[in-house]
C-alpha cells in the first residue's frame, strides 16, 4: 500500500501514515488501522511486563550473589520460588554446617541464638548452658516473637498477592469492557460512514439526473430548431426553382 503524503487526512492512520485498514474508532475520537492498534497495545504490554520480569530476575541473581560471596551463607542451599510452590517438602532439606561442609546442623545453641552441628557443639559451644537438639529446640518456636513476626509477615504477604490477583483480575475486566467500547465505536463509526457515503451516492446520481434532463432539453429544442431552419431554407430553394 502506498504511503499517504498528507498525515491531516481523515481517511489516513496516524500510526503507518497509510490508508486505513480495517479502521478502529476510539472513544476519544481517534481512528487507527485494527492492526497498528493491536500492535501498539502488545508492545506496550510486553515492555510493561519485560520491565517487572527483568527487574525480578536481577533482583534473584544479586540474591545469589550476595549469598555466595558471605562467609556465612555460602555454603546455604538457594532453593528457587518454582521449587517451593511445586513441592513443600524442599523446605525440609537438611542444612549444612557454614564451617564444616560435611556436617549437617542438629544442634542449636540457645545462649548464642544460633544453630551448629555436633562438631561446632563440642568444640564452639560445649561451656554454652543450653544447647538442644532442632527438634527439641522447635518446639517453641512458635512461641517466639521472630516466629510470630515471620507468621505475620508470611499473612500480609499472602494478601499482598491476593490482592495482586485481584488487581489483575480488575485489569483484564476492564480490558474487556474497553475492547467492547471500541467494537461497538468502530460499528458506529463504520455504520456512520456507510451512511455518508450512501448519501452522497444519492446526491451524485441526482444530480447527475438532472444535469442529463437540462442537457437533453436544450439539445432536443437545438435540433427542433435545425429541422425549422432546414424546412425554410428547402421552401426558399423550392421557390426559387420555380421562378
Amino acid at each position: 500500500m502506498a504511503t499517504v503524503s498528507d498525515p491531516d487526512d481523515f481517511t489516513v492512520c496516524s500510526i503507518c501514515l497509510q490508508t486505513f485498514t480495517s479502521p478502529k474508532f476510539l472513544p476519544c475520537l481517534h481512528t487507527f488501522c485494527e492492526h497498528c492498534l493491536q500492535g501498539w497495545i502488545e508492545a506496550q504490554t510486553y515492555q510493561q511486563y519485560s520491565g517487572v520480569y527483568n527487574a525480578l530476575r536481577l533482583t534473584v541473581i544479586r540474591v545469589h550473589r550476595v549469598h555466595r560471596a558471605m562467609k556465612a551463607t555460602r555454603k546455604h542451599k538457594l532453593i528457587g520460588l518454582e521449587d517451593v510452590l511445586r513441592d513443600l517438602k524442599c523446605l525440609s532439606s537438611n542444612e549444612m554446617c557454614n564451617e564444616h561442609a560435611d556436617e549437617v546442623i542438629k544442634l542449636y545453641c540457645v545462649d548464642h541464638d544460633q544453630p551448629c552441628c555436633t562438631i561446632c557443639g563440642a568444640a564452639s559451644h560445649r561451656k554454652c548452658d543450653t544447647v538442644l537438639e532442632l527438634s527439641e529446640a522447635a518446639k517453641d518456636v512458635s512461641n517466639t516473637k521472630r516466629f510470630r513476626d515471620l507468621f505475620d509477615n508470611l499473612n500480609q504477604s499472602e494478601k499482598d498477592i491476593g490482592n495482586a490477583a485481584k488487581s489483575l483480575e480488575e485489569n483484564l475486566s476492564q480490558l474487556n469492557r474497553e475492547k467492547l467500547n471500541i467494537e461497538r465505536s468502530a460499528k458506529e463509526l463504520k455504520d456512520a460512514l456507510m451512511n455518508q457515503i450512501i448519501a452522497l451516492h444519492n446526491r451524485f446520481l441526482k444530480q447527475l439526473s438532472d444535469a442529463y434532463t437540462c442537457a437533453a432539453v436544450e439539445i432536443s429544442a437545438d435540433t427542433e430548431k435545425c429541422y425549422l431552419q432546414q424546412k425554410v431554407v428547402k421552401n426558399s430553394r423550392q421557390i426559387f426553382e420555380k421562378s
